[in-house]
């Protein structure tokens, strides 16, 4: 290779002197020179940018590709090639449609060129295909580089492999469809709220009775809605417990459940049965409300048809139970006054033969004697079933004078059971019912108690307690004993349990009894002093 020759040696110049008789150094370098060594620094400036640039895009997790005017790929980064599995050289020269899975819908290409070809930058996703086959999703940013003209000549692309994400936002997806579909089913009222007590969620059940699709009541809250402001602020006057006041509530931590909930559907009032409790967050802090309502209308109205039924029973078992003291009351005075009055007179009649007998006629003193013993026995029998049918102490004495008659009888070593019974609070202002319902209980158990129990021990404790408010004042009776008991899952023996808890229930009682076999019974009764019917009423 000829070398090219030197440039011709030019003469030294003198240095000019400053003042001082020293070479100047402002003087020792031309502006060209100056010129020349700035652009150099500048150069090496840019230089040291651009490796900087190369260096962050070969080690950028995003894979860069930069393609020509014709859209042929001229550099991929290593990144790129992880993604694509395609080796840059397998890659370069090629258009990006080698990449193409052929699920990406046609107006997205048709988007990106219209974009690029107005020298916008481009954002969206594809759904491309490695070269293993393998699909995968990608979110590109294309953007057009154009020259001093202002002529595109390459385009720059950086996408982000967002497999993982549509995988997690499908899943998401297939949930969210999963739980609408499960919530759209019900015919409750299911209904979210955020702390701004704005619908965030609904069923379509729920905007159904507003007339309106479930996505037309996001963001607004209830008034905004078109539930009426009564509803949603309260109305005590009607005894209505406003819808922002248990919102409040759960937004508090509490969860509320309003069993009396009224609610506008298609114009007619529904009641409903709400349930509203707190959403919490990923933080732990609360960040809405969920609510669950069910329409309990039909449901109410079945029940006050039953409830109303069922007072009718009571007070018609109430009635035959009067009918039945009265029959027995009837029947006592006739054993007692007329019945009571001929064996009087037959004792009387005995008792005068006797004295003319014992005289006159010995063959006739036996028999006179007989029929004298036979009206006794009579008397005694006749006595025995008149306190049985109506005790004379209850109507003159009370309740617990006739009690203790009946502890008093089965207190007899015949029986061979002992008895205890306890007598407490107040038993002296008690109504008439009142008192021949608690007889005829104690009478009854008694009576089963020496008929099947084998027991030897038999306990009564009856008292009078007081409640809160006065109306709430109660009579508690326990009846126990320790016989031989019986399965309670089977039919009672005869009718005497049922009679006493007809009774019971008929005067507006509770009736529990325990029993096992060899465990003995016990009878559990609570009364109302005073009986008050739950009465009807609608608040609308």
């Amino acid at each position: 290779m000829v070398k090219p020759a030197k440039p011709p040696r030019q003469p030294r110049k003198a240095p000019v002197k400053a003042a001082s008789g020293k070479p100047s150094q402002a003087s020792s370098a031309t502006p060209a020179k100056r010129a020349a060594k700035a652009g150099i620094a500048e150069q090496e400036q840019s230089q040291k940018k651009l490796l900087a640039l190369f260096a962050a895009i070969e080690q950028s997790p995003i894979s860069v590709a930069i393609a020509d005017a014709d859209a042929n790929i001229r550099y991929v980064n290593p990144h790129f090639t992880t993604i694509t599995g395609y080796s840059a050289a397998e890659i370069i020269g090629h258009n990006p449609r080698i990449l193409q899975s052929g699920q990406t819908p046609k107006e997205t290409y048709a988007d990106l060129w219209g974009t690029l070809d107005r020298g916008q930058v481009w954002h969206g996703e594809f759904i491309n295909r490695r070269k293993n086959g393998e699909l995968y999703w990608e979110e590109a940013h294309v953007a057009p580089i154009k020259d001093a003209s202002g002529n595109i000549t390459q385009y720059v692309c950086m996408k982000i492999d967002i497999t993982g994400r549509k995988r997690v936002e499908t899943e998401l997806l297939d949930k969210h469809n999963l739980l609408t579909s499960v919530i759209n089913t019900s015919t409750d009222f299911i209904f979210v709220k955020d702390l701004g007590l704005r619908t965030v969620l609904c069923n379509e059940a729920f905007a159904r009775a507003l007339g309106r699709r479930p996505e037309e009541l996001y963001g607004k809250t209830d008034i905004e809605n078109g539930w009426p402001e009564e509803l949603v602020k309260g109305n005590p006057g009607k005894g209505v417990r406003g819808y922002q006041q248990d919102d409040l509530a759960a937004l508090g931590g509490r969860t509320i459940r309003n069993d009396y909930d009224p609610a506008p559907v298609h114009g007619e009032l529904r009641v409903f049965d709400t349930v509203k409790l707190p959403i919490y967050g990923a933080s732990g802090g609360i960040i809405g409300l969920l609510g669950i309502s069910r329409d309990i209308t039909d449901h109410r109205a079945e029940e006050q048809l039953t409830r109303k039924l069922l007072q009718q029973t009571r007070a018609l078992t109430r009635h035959m139970f009067d009918i039945q003291e009265e029959e027995r009351r009837k029947i006592s005075r006739e054993l007692h006054d007329e019945l009571g009055q001929w064996l009087t007179a037959i004792q009387a009649e005995a008792q005068a033969i006797e004295s003319v007998a014992a005289r006159t006629s010995p063959s006739v003193l036996s028999s006179t004697r007989s029929i004298k013993q036979c009206a006794e026995s009579m008397h005694e029998v006749i006595h025995r079933i008149v306190h049985n049918l109506r005790p004379a102490l209850l109507d003159t004495l009370g309740l617990a004078d006739s009690l203790r008659e009946l502890e008093r009888q089965w207190c007899q070593p015949r029986l061979g059971i002992s008895c205890e019974f306890l007598l407490e609070g107040d038993l002296v202002n008690l109504s008439d019912e009142m008192k021949i319902t608690l007889f005829r209980v104690v009478q009854e158990a008694l009576n089963n108690i020496a008929s099947y129990a084998q027991a030897n021990h038999v306990s009564v404790h009856l008292r009078r307690v007081v409640g809160e408010p006065a109306d709430a004042d109660a009579i508690l009776l326990s009846i126990e004993d320790d016989g031989v008991g019986f399965d309670t899952g089977q039919k009672f023996r005869g009718t005497g349990l049922l009679g006493m808890r007809e009774r019971v229930i008929a005067a507006g009682g509770e009736f529990d009894l325990n029993s096992a076999p060899g465990q003995g019974v016990r009878i559990h009764i609570r009364l109302p002093v005073k009986l008050a019917w739950e009465e009807d009423y609608e608040r609308w």
